[in-house]
């Protein structure tokens, strides 16, 4: 990441494999969640700059099932509160979603098996738009 930021690229992270915030960790503890690993990332970018020229730009992505996923859209809110301000964010839609959005079905945020909520797919699609 480091190296490709101070050529001013950028880098996609899709976020959808890492654990949802306050998850057990094997060893101890709870996951600080995919928002705090963006935080580095988006701090790693902030600070290397191409000779004060071009800076990186970073892509995130997280599945419409993940638990976090209402942390993630609401989460950037650019000028409003300056997070993640070298990030694009993107989340990845299934077309399960879309059917359960069509359906004004329930939606399972899911992670490792584990469904940590159930809400409409309609409020959902929602917050995203």
């Amino acid at each position: 990441d480091a190296a490709i930021s101070g050529t001013g690229g950028g880098v996609g992270f899709n976020v959808s494999n890492l654990r949802p915030k306050e998850a057990a960790i094997s060893k101890g503890g709870a996951s600080s969640g995919p928002m705090s690993f963006l935080e580095v990332f988006d701090s790693s970018a902030q600070t290397i700059r191409n000779g004060g020229g071009r800076r990186s730009a970073h892509i995130a992505i997280m599945d419409i099932s993940h638990p976090d996923i209402e942390e993630f859209i609401t989460y950037k809110q650019g000028d409003k509160n300056k997070r993640l301000q070298h990030f694009n964010i993107s989340v990845g839609i299934s077309q399960k979603f879309l059917d359960a959005y069509a359906a004004d079905a329930d939606w399972d945020l899911v992670f490792e098996g584990r469904v940590y909520k159930t809400l409409k797919a309609r409020a959902l699609f929602n917050k995203i738009a």
